[in-house]
């Protein structure tokens, strides 16, 4: 890892922006596309996806009309998926807006179909600022060559605009790779690249140890911001996450100080978020440093801090959480172990990592950070997901 100049915990809550909301959303939109299923051989005209041997980032303009309320394209826009294909990540983008694929078929199968089935496994794809997708998620989603069509929305009337289709593919055959990471201390944000390292450091060796990538190039920059102190959600995080800029093909890491929300330790853009794309309202994970201070609030937890950068860009390549707090939903990942709801000891109707100790509590994407033991297992499959991600790079 190399690192280039820049110039009292609380709670345990770990999150994404990419879950359920709740602002009155009439999910899943009737498109003329999503009336009739997509075709299962691409038109003559459909073009190939990247580059051989590379990740490539390509950017299609939608033309939007709409029904007065969502906004949509006239038809599926089709892609041929090239054979040696190891990765794809599509994303919408209509500035700020909730946007979202309100389906995604694969040589005439749907495999995302928002209409009827909102919110499902594999993708629990959701509407979300910059609305992403990405293959594979999962041993059941390692993309194949194919015919891919996309039915993208965006949740306003923005007829007559035009928004963004942003794809990144990476091809060639799955080897040991390494992840960069963009790292943006926000404002007067008080943290040292010490302490950046240390916690950096941890997050590396979490996924190194799993099999996962190794953490490749770091660049440390200040990013100009009114105050350290951001809301979680909403139009601050997304014009903050909106002003980054440098390396397309690295991870967004934002430091503030703090969330105004009390007691969240970090947050991700998405599930996955728009990976390759810079300058987007879903363009990074943000982390918390006051909250991984120790009770004499002066001493920063680098080793917990690094487990939250680990989870967060967990999120933001494509995980989910092993297990939700209730232990009634998972992940769609099969060699990661499930606690379900028998285990709430306390019987306060939340599982903590303790209750779960034995059974997923250690894994680095368990819904909540633990008190006392770190959370550095990774799967095999989840090592996976993160080595072959769209940015992640050959060693």
């Amino acid at each position: 890892m190399t690192l280039a100049p820049r110039g009292l915990l609380v709670l345990v809550l770990l999150t994404c922006a990419a879950c359920p909301a709740e602002d009155g959303f009439e999910y899943g939109v009737d498109t003329p596309a999503s009336a009739q299923a997509p075709r299962a051989v691409c038109p003559a005209n459909a073009p190939t996806l990247g580059t051989a041997g590379v990740t490539a980032v390509e950017r299609v303009d939608l033309a939007w009309t709409g029904n007065g309320s969502e906004s949509y394209v006239e038809d599926y826009l089709y892609f041929v998926i090239p054979d040696d294909i190891l990765s794809l990540l599509v994303a919408v983008e209509h500035r700020a807006e909730y946007t979202a694929i309100n389906v995604m078929g694969v040589d005439g199968e749907r495999w995302l179909d928002l209409p009827n089935a909102i919110g499902e496994a594999p993708f629990y794809h959701w509407p979300v600022e910059v609305a992403a997708v990405t293959m594979p998620i999962n041993t059941q989603t390692i993309p194949q060559g194919g015919c891919l069509a996309l039915d993208p929305v965006v949740y306003a009337d923005v007829a007559g605009e035009t928004g963004t289709l942003h794809l990144v593919t990476r091809r060639g055959p799955s080897q040991p790779s390494q992840l960069d990471v963009n790292v943006f201390v926000v404002g007067s944000t008080d943290v040292t690249d010490d302490e950046i390292e240390a916690a950096i450091d941890r997050m590396s060796a979490i996924y190194a140890q799993g099999g996962a990538a190794m953490i490749g190039e770091v660049s440390v920059s200040t990013l100009s911001w009114p105050s350290p102190y951001v809301d979680a959600e909403g139009a601050e995080p997304a014009e903050l996450r909106a002003q980054t800029s440098g390396n397309p093909a690295a991870v967004n890491l934002l430091l503030i100080q703090d969330f105004n929300e009390v007691g969240t330790l970090g947050i991700a853009a998405g599930i996955p978020g728009p990976n390759g794309v810079m300058g987007t309202a879903g363009s990074g994970v943000m982390v918390s440093v006051d909250t991984h201070l120790d009770g004499d609030g002066t001493t920063l937890l680098t080793d917990m801090m690094g487990e939250t950068i680990a989870h967060e860009i967990g999120h933001q390549l494509g995980l989910f959480h092993t297990s939700e707090s209730d232990g009634l939903t998972h992940d769609p990942i099969t060699d990661t172990a499930e606690c379900d709801a028998s285990r709430d000891a306390d019987r306060d109707e939340e599982l903590s990592a303790e209750e779960c100790e034995s059974v997923g509590g250690r894994n680095f994407m368990f819904w909540t950070a633990a008190e006392v033991f770190g959370q550095t297992e990774v799967s095999p499959t989840q090592a996976m997901v993160l080595r072959d991600s769209v940015i992640a790079r050959p060693q």
